[in-house]
């Protein structure tokens, strides 16, 4: 993936030109634990520590547990565990206030 510039992102550095700085990896795991583990017992610098995160995909959202830690060069390896899918929210509210406005 290649993250947008934001704000509030994940933003490794100021923003220069080349602008090949700011590449974030995705590495998926079936499990985050033993790596988060390691790291953790090797002392290793988290750039953002292991959270739950949702995602809106189409009509659904799809959930990942992930933290992202910083290579040596600058690289964000963001570091994930899909933990399901759910319908969303977002499309839940639409829904309701949709069949709110056609009631009589």
């Amino acid at each position: 993936m290649i993250e947008q510039w934001e704000e509030d992102g994940w933003n490794a550095g100021k923003v220069e030109y080349p602008l090949g700085r700011g590449i974030n990896f995705q590495i998926e795991l079936r499990k985050i634990a033993p790596i988060y583990d390691k790291l953790a017992a090797l002392n290793y610098p988290l750039f953002m520590d292991i959270e739950e995160n949702w995602y809106q995909s189409g009509g659904k959202e799809i959930g990942q547990k992930e933290f992202l830690v910083q290579d040596p060069d600058g690289y964000s390896l963001r570091f994930c565990e899909n933990i399901g899918e759910r319908q969303s929210w977002h499309n839940n509210a639409m829904l309701r206030n949709s069949a709110a406005c056609h009631r009589f």
